[in-house]
C-alpha cells in the first residue's frame, strides 16, 4: 500500500507487513542503494540478488527515521536483479512487522572517500603480505564505520558501544550498525583515536587482538570510518566475511612477521584494551604470530557449509567494549574460523635468536590468554624484553589443529636495525 508521508523522497513510500509480499527490482550496475524508512513498527524482509540470498534487511528502529540507505554493492557490471520479501518477522522491541520502502538509487551514490580508499589499500597491503585474500571496501560497511567514528567523536568516553539517544546513534555494537545501512552479516571491529586510518591500521598490526582480523584469511568485505571534532579523533575498521564463507581449498598457514621478513620492529610497547599481558613489565619485544586458515567444513551430507556462520552469530548481542578509553581497544570475541571439531593444541612454541639460544618469552593462544579473546588456530610469541636490532630471530610452533591435524611450522625474520 502507498503511504502519504512528507518525510519520504517522494512524499509517500510503500508499505507491507503480511509475509510474503514483495517487489522486485531489475537493473544495470554493480550497486544499487534502498531507502527505507525505519521505526517502532519496523519488521525485517528477505533479500535475493539473482536468485541467491543476501541475507535481511532490518526496518525496526528506536525511533522513526526516513531515507535510510541500505546499500548493496560487489555485484560486478551487468543486469541484476533485487527481489525484497516481506519476511512477516521483528526484532523482539518492535511493535509490527512494518516494511516501508521509499526509493532506490542506482547507482547507489557512495563512493568511497580518499580516506576510507587508502584504509582499504592499507589493510591489502598487509594482506598481501602474507597471501590471504584482498579486502573489497563495501559501501554499507563504509556507511557504518563512519557513522561510529562521527558517533565517537560526539560522544567522548564510548570506543564500540552506542546509547540510544545520544547524537548519532545507529547501533549499539558494530554488527547492529552495519545492519541499520543494510549489511546482513557480521563484522569485527577495531578502534583507534588519532584521526588517521592509515597509521590506525599500521598501530592494529603492532597489537595481538586487533590484528587478528586485520589478516583473518576469510574477512574480505571491510570499511573505515575517521573523524575529528572538539579535539577529539576517532578511526574504525569494519570487517566482515560477505556471509559467503570464504575460506581456501586446503589448510593455509601464514604467519606475521612473514618468514624472511626485514625491518621488523624489536619492540611493542604493551598498548592495547583489553591489555593481553596485564601486570607485566613493558615494552616487550614485536608480537609474532601464526594463523591457520581452515577449508570450509563439510556437512554429512558432503556440502560445503560456511565455517563463519556460528561466530557471526555469537557476535550478535555481545557486550562491547564501551566503558573507558585505553590507547587500543577491542572486541572481539573468537575466530570467524569455526572449527568443525575440537583439536586446537600447541605442544611447542618458541623463539630463538640468531644463535639459536632461546628468548624468554609471553606465549598466548586459545588456553592461554587472560582475555580469552583468542580463538583457535592462532597463535602469539612476544619476547619478555625488546629484541636486539638487527638479528635474526628464528620462531617455531607445533601442535594440532582445530580440525585435530597436526602442523610444525619454523620460520625467521629479522628485526629493523
Amino acid at each position: 500500500r502507498r503511504v502519504s508521508d512528507p518525510a519520504a523522497s517522494g512524499g509517500a513510500f510503500l508499505a507491507a507487513d503480511a509475509a510474503g509480499d514483495r517487489v522486485t527490482l531489475a537493473f544495470a550496475g554493480d550497486r544499487v542503494a534502498l531507502y527505507r524508512r525505519i521505526g517502532p513498527d519496523g519488521g525485517r524482509a528477505s533479500v535475493t540478488v539473482d536468485g541467491r540470498g543476501h541475507g535481511t534487511f532490518e526496518f525496526y528502529f528506536p525511533e522513526e527515521r526516513h531515507q535510510v540507505p541500505a546499500v548493496v554493492d560487489g555485484l560486478g557490471d551487468g543486469a541484476h536483479v533485487v527481489t525484497i520479501t516481506v519476511a512477516g518477522q521483528a526484532d523482539a522491541a518492535s511493535t509490527g512487522r512494518l516494511v516501508a520502502l521509499d526509493a532506490f538509487a542506482i547507482p547507489g551514490p557512495f563512493d568511497a572517500t580518499a580516506a576510507q580508499a587508502a584504509g582499504i589499500d592499507r589493510v591489502n597491503l598487509y594482506r598481501d603480505r602474507v597471501g590471504v585474500p584482498r579486502a573489497r571496501g563495501a559501501a554499507a560497511i563504509h556507511l557504518a564505520a563512519q557513522a561510529h567514528a562521527d558517533y565517537a567523536v560526539r560522544n567522548p568516553g564510548e570506543s564500540h558501544g552506542e546509547t540510544p539517544g545520544k547524537p548519532g546513534y545507529v547501533g549499539r555494537g558494530p554488527t547492529e550498525r552495519v545492519r541499520y545501512f543494510g549489511y546482513p552479516h557480521g563484522v569485527w571491529e577495531d578502534m583507534h583515536f588519532i584521526g588517521n586510518p592509515t597509521a590506525a591500521i599500521d598501530g592494529f598490526m603492532t597489537t595481538v587482538y586487533h590484528r587478528v582480523p586485520v589478516i583473518q584469511y576469510g574477512l574480505v568485505e571491510a570499511g573505515i570510518g575517521t573523524a575529528r571534532a572538539g579535539g577529539n579523533a576517532a578511526d574504525v575498521l569494519d570487517m566482515g566475511g560477505g556471509g559467503r564463507g570464504v575460506a581456501p581449498a586446503e589448510r593455509y598457514v601464514y604467519a606475521y612477521p612473514f618468514d624472511g621478513q626485514a625491518d621488523v620492529p624489536p619492540q611493542w610497547d604493551g598498548g592495547e584494551g583489553p591489555d593481553p599481558l596485564p601486570g607485566q613489565p613493558k615494552p616487550v619485544g614485536y608480537p609474532v604470530s601464526l594463523h591457520l586458515a581452515q577449508p570450509a567444513a563439510r556437512s554429512a551430507a558432503g556440502t560445503a557449509a560456511t565455517p563463519f556462520g556460528a561466530a557471526v552469530a555469537a557476535l550478535r548481542g555481545q557486550p562491547w567494549l564501551g566503558a573507558g578509553r585505553a590507547p587500543w581497544r577491542g572486541a572481539l570475541r573468537g575466530p570467524f574460523d569455526a572449527p568443525a571439531d575440537g583439536g586446537w593444541a600447541v605442544t611447542t612454541i618458541a623463539l630463538a635468536d640468531d644463535r639459536g639460544s632461546a628468548v624468554p618469552a609471553h606465549v598466548l593462544h586459545q588456553g592461554a590468554d587472560p582475555n580469552a579473546f583468542l580463538g583457535p588456530d592462532v597463535a602469539f610469541i612476544i619476547a619478555r624484553q625488546p629484541m636486539a636490532r638487527g638479528k635474526v630471530y628464528r620462531a617455531h610452533v607445533a601442535g594440532t589443529d582445530s580440525r585435530g591435524q597436526p602442523f610444525d611450522v619454523r620460520w625467521s625474520f629479522t628485526t629493523a636495525p
